[in-house]
């Protein structure tokens, strides 16, 4: 593992992977499209609105906060109030499930997610990300990624035991927080990935283009081929490598051993 660089795993075969290292684009994927249900995915706790004081101070925080668009929507904020504590109070269940769907929906559309790693060496994300060990993985210099001002935020994920409480009576406000919860918060079986992630967000919803973010070529630190990469999409990885100055490692087994090193090619 080399401290300051982020690296993905790729395969060779398909274009959206290849474009990674032809094209230096990078893509920030929507949370819905993660292979883990629970990534992203964790939803203020509506079953902790448990009497009625919790409701009537939960009813009172939503009219004020949206006071101004249900005035607009010529919708009297006193009735609101009484058909929201009504809903609170005869399932919990239904509200839970309302507030955890519109949330996701919201996520899904308004954030894009890089996940990246720590660690070049991992022969689990070898087999899962990088083609079975026939594809590549690409460094990106983290330095320069957080420089660049092409993300609204990155860092480490935090791996977790137990699920992580969101409470809906916090009314501190704390978006950067809150949303740090949700985005960099994992299980603790994750743990192996060392993930390190990049975000962007447009409340407004990201198009398919806004989630693409190219880069420079310096931006690029190195490239590993798969312990089983085939003689063809290696030799290409290379030639593009030379052409754009940057320096390429061969992985190869450990004999006798459960590990991976690395040969510069």
């Amino acid at each position: 593992m080399k401290k300051g660089i982020i690296y993905k795993y790729r395969n060779w075969h398909e274009k959206f992977h290849k474009n990674v290292l032809i094209e230096n684009e990078i893509y920030l994927a929507p949370p819905n499209s993660f292979n883990d249900p629970f990534d992203c995915k964790i939803p203020e706790n509506f079953h902790l609105i448990d009497n009625e004081s919790k409701r009537e101070e939960f009813a009172n925080f939503y009219v004020n906060k949206h006071k101004e668009k249900l005035i607009s929507l010529s919708k009297k904020p006193e009735i609101i109030k009484s058909n929201l504590k009504e809903r609170l109070k005869v399932n919990l269940d239904d509200e839970h499930l309302f507030n955890e769907k519109r949330e996701n929906e919201e996520l899904d559309s308004c954030y894009g997610v890089f996940s990246g790693s720590k660690t070049w060496k991992s022969i689990l994300m070898w087999s899962h990300y990088g083609d079975n060990h026939k594809g590549y993985c690409i460094g990106f210099k983290e330095e320069l990624i957080i420089k660049s001002n092409k993300f609204g935020r990155g860092g480490h994920v935090n791996y977790s035991k137990e699920f992580p409480i969101r409470n809906p009576l916090d009314f501190s406000n704390d978006i950067v927080k809150d949303s740090f919860i949700q985005m960099y918060t994992k299980a603790e079986e994750w743990k192996y990935e060392e993930e390190y992630r990049l975000s962007i967000l447009n409340p407004d919803g990201l198009t398919n283009i806004e989630r693409i973010v190219k880069l420079d070529d310096n931006f690029i630190s190195e490239v590993i081929l798969g312990v089983s990469i085939n003689e063809k999409d290696k030799n290409e990885i290379i030639e593009i490598c030379k052409r754009k100055q940057l320096k390429v490692y061969q992985a190869k087994k450990i004999p006798f051993r459960f590990d991976i090193t690395r040969e510069e090619v």
